[in-house]
């Protein structure tokens, strides 16, 4: 009936975010295959197949560029595993492949040694009360970064007092007012979109009246650079702090990170081994 909409291509994507809750931080995009509808529908031409079909091709795309967190009632188990391997830098294919895989396991008598050693894992981590970040390697800073650090700070100040109110406000409203996690980002990028230019008229008007419009385009193009300065300046901060933080922490509990890199070792022997096992039979 409509020749042309053969020319449409289905392109599965997975989308993967470090942190939806907060601005700028790390997703990453997965591109996968496209299904072409032009060659499936002369495969299946008129059949009432053709939907299920197709939907089935869809689902396979898009589990090659997403989790696939399977069986569902190990959901949890699988998740704070996936994350906990991503926060200290082993590769999204090797992890993907780990989860994957795991489904091979549910039979063994491994899977549940692997399950009981993870919870008496969890429940150390938990009493300790170490975020699973921690996990991730710390690094060292040289003298440079500390006079840097000096060096751009009354620009990053200056930027934290025009930006500062209007970015605290957000912070507060949505942590009292919204409790669905999904919402929270949306919220702060409209009350956002709202705050900042209101502040920001505030600022200039206090200035116009007292100089002249050349000072306000002076204050302006400051406030723009400084507010940039500002956010790299507390990531730079949050980065040293995380940093310290997690070096601080390994070295108080040395027994329990070489109790996680048993484990995490365990696992991928484990499943490599029902893999082998698997394609053997």
């Amino acid at each position: 009936k409509y020749p042309e909409l053969k020319n449409i291509k289905i392109v599965p994507m997975g989308i993967h975010y470090s942190n939806y809750e907060d601005f700028r931080e790390d997703f990453t995009v997965r591109i996968g295959e496209p299904i072409e509808l032009e060659q499936w529908l002369e495969v299946y031409p008129e059949s009432p197949q053709s939907h299920k079909a197709l939907m089935e091709k869809v689902k396979e795309g898009l589990t090659a560029v997403t989790w696939n967190l399977n069986p569902y009632n190990y959901y949890d188990f699988l998740f704070t595993y996936a994350y906990t391997q991503q926060s200290i830098g082993i590769e999204w294919e090797v992890i993907k492949e780990d989860v994957d895989d795991y489904a091979l396991l549910i039979n063994s008598l491994k899977e549940e040694e692997l399950l009981t050693s993870w919870s008496h894992f969890t429940a150390t981590i938990s009493h300790h009360k170490i975020p699973w970040k921690d996990f991730s390697a710390g690094k060292s800073y040289r003298w440079f970064d500390y006079i840097k650090i000096l060096l751009i700070g009354p620009f990053a100040w200056f930027g934290f007092l025009i930006f500062g109110p209007p970015c605290w406000i957000t912070y507060r409203m949505v942590k009292n007012k919204i409790e669905d996690p999904h919402f929270k980002s949306s919220f702060k990028m409209v009350f956002g979109i709202l705050l900042i230019p209101l502040t920001l008229l505030i600022w200039s008007s206090i200035v116009l009246m007292v100089f002249n419009w050349k000072w306000l385009l002076v204050f302006l193009f400051a406030s723009a650079m400084c507010g940039i300065i500002a956010l790299k300046y507390f990531d730079w901060l949050e980065e040293i702090r995380g940093d310290k933080r997690r070096l601080q922490s390994q070295q108080a509990n040395p027994t329990l990170y070489k109790e996680w890199h048993r484990w995490t070792e365990s696992m991928h022997n484990a499943i490599r081994k029902a893999k082998k096992s698997a394609s053997q039979n």
